[in-house]
This record gives structure tokens, sequence and C-alpha cells, in this order.
């Protein structure tokens, strides 16, 4: 039913088109907007701090990342190569072209000099350094190890 006392109601003004379609549309852009700023919040707060143990979260702890190394190309070998064969190299057990390589190698690189050099002290520290000469690369072989400790 229809209320037919509609003058009694005065303050009342007549809509024009599309005024409550407006206000709808408002409505719902600020009920999403709240929405947005309710969930959104808290998905940003922990998206920082996962960010943040991602980057800093091994810095209090350095030893755990591995150093990288510059590898140097002397002679036509890498770094990472002389040090994987460093005891080969030590005992003559490479090819003549290998054993070239690395002389070459070893005289240009110091961290790798340095390595062979530490090497060197760390395994050979009482052998008669005399017989090191014996060696083609100045090294004591198998060989000269042998022909010392036989008296």
């Amino acid at each position: 039913m229809v209320r037919q006392d509609f003058e009694a109601h005065s303050d009342w003004e007549e809509c024009t088109p599309g005024t409550i379609g407006d206000l709808h549309d408002r409505l719902n852009a600020d009920r999403r907007r709240k929405s947005v700023v309710r969930m959104g919040t808290p998905i940003a707060v922990i998206a920082l701090l996962g960010m943040g143990v991602w980057n800093y979260g091994g810095s209090a702890n350095p030893s755990t990342h591995p150093k990288k190394v510059r590898e140097f190309g002397f002679g036509g070998v890498t770094c990472s190569e002389v040090q994987a064969s460093m005891q080969h190299f030590a005992i003559g057990q490479l090819t003549p072209n290998q054993q070239q390589a690395f002389t070459l190698h070893l005289q240009q690189c110091p961290v790798c000099r340095e390595k062979m050099e530490a090497m060197k002290k760390a395994e050979m520290p009482m052998v008669d350094k005399n017989l090191i000469g014996n060696s083609p690369n100045g090294f004591q072989t198998h060989r000269t190890l042998l022909a010392s400790n036989i008296d």
C-alpha cells in the first residue's frame, strides 16, 4: 500500500535520476577500501618482515656463506683447477703440458702460490731440501721420498 500523505514530509526532496546509484557506488567503494586496509596492512607487514629476515637473516653468522673466490686463468688454467690438483702437481702425476701450465699459473698467481707454499710446509716440514731438487717441479716425489728412507 502506498502512502498518500507524502506532503507531510516537506523536508524531503525528490532525487534526481542516478543519485541513489551514485550513493550505492560510493558506499561500495568505501567498503572495499576499508576491507583492503583491514586485510592488506597485516599482509604488507608480514611481507616486509619476511623480506627483512631473508635479506639480513644470515648476516650475523658470515661463516655460513661461502666466500666468493676470484678466479684467475694464468697459464690457461683456473685457480680452482690448480687448487683441486695441487697434490697431483706436487708429486708429479700430471702430464708435462699440465705441469707446465700449473707452473706458469703458480708463477703469476699469488693466491695459488701462497696455498702451494702452505701445503708444502704442512705436508713436508722435515724433508731434506737437497732431495726436493730431484723432481721436475721442485717438489719431492714418491721416488725421492723412498730413496731418502733407504739407508
